[in-house]
């Protein structure tokens, strides 16, 4: 009997393809585990409206670790979040700044979601973002003003898009900022640009995803995991069975149990079946 009762799944790189679909056979895969009674998990550092329109194809139901980790969220309503605060979220802002680096903000406020960023030209990477993400982005005046209100006190996550050595500066001089976890996504689009990224200091997607296995009355080591990222590595380390996607970085193979194809080879699909004998 298989042991595993959950599985986590990143989104960009592992279940979307390069064009951001689901596949028709990883929705079949995924069909076929919620028929078996396994529980079905997204875990991105996507904000939450986005990840959910992401897998709008997928019928079956879903729970959602979003944000890195700052948020999680099942049958439709937020389970859990983790806020820098206001105070915390513009110390962030600044410490950004001091590397070169735009941030734009995450907040929720009466369930909203916001993007809020400042006005200006941004560079193609963050503009083509800001665009992605219209459905929640609003530009505000100055950040450090508003964050001293209600942006700043339902802000989840802070977040910048620069030059790839621009963001490897700022992420290794950011490390130890009081209060909150600094960290990156990986690279995006043409793979020139870096996220750089502030969420509360012990959100992680790991935890996020305990923090649901407790809900359900299982442990991490029940959980399947698939992902492709530097974001995913302690994921695959903690659950019981840790898959990296062919696409994924050497750091992140290494420290896989196993791989599979690419994101745009069917390798989510291919993982299940594998695993889970569909």
């Amino acid at each position: 009997m298989n042991p595993y009762r959950v599985v986590a799944l990143d989104l960009d790189g592992t279940l979307l393809t390069s064009d951001k679909r689901v596949t028709v056979r990883s929705l079949r895969s995924l069909q076929a585990l919620h028929d078996r009674g396994i529980r079905l998990v997204i875990v991105t550092g996507r904000n939450l409206p986005m990840a959910r329109a992401s897998v709008r194809d997928v019928t079956v139901p879903l729970a959602f670790v979003a944000h890195n980790g700052a948020m999680t969220a099942e049958n439709g309503r937020v389970t859990g979040s983790c806020r820098l605060g206001g105070e915390t979220a513009r110390s962030v802002c600044q410490a950004f700044r001091q590397f070169g680096c735009a941030p734009a903000v995450y907040s929720y406020t009466k369930g909203d979601c916001t993007l809020a960023h400042e006005p200006g030209e941004h560079n193609p990477a963050m503009a083509r973002y800001l665009k992605a993400n219209a459905p929640v982005a609003q530009t505000v005046g100055r950040l450090d003003d508003d964050l001293a209100g209600p942006l700043g006190s339902g802000a989840v996550h802070v977040v910048a898009i620069e030059p790839n050595d621009g963001a490897r500066r700022a992420l290794s001089g950011l490390q130890g900022l009081a209060g909150v976890q600094v960290l990156s996504s990986g690279t995006l689009y043409d793979g020139s640009h870096s996220f750089l990224e502030a969420i509360p200091a012990g959100a992680s997607k790991t935890n996020g995803l305990d923090a649901l296995c407790k809900r359900w009355g299982v442990t991490l080591a029940d959980v399947v995991a698939v992902g492709d990222n530097l974001n995913d590595i302690e994921l695959l380390q903690s659950v019981g069975l840790g898959v990296a996607m062919g696409n994924a970085s050497t750091e992140v193979i290494r420290v896989a149990a196993r791989t599979t194809s690419s994101n745009d080879r069917e390798g989510v699909a291919e993982a299940l079946d594998a695993v889970f004998r569909l």
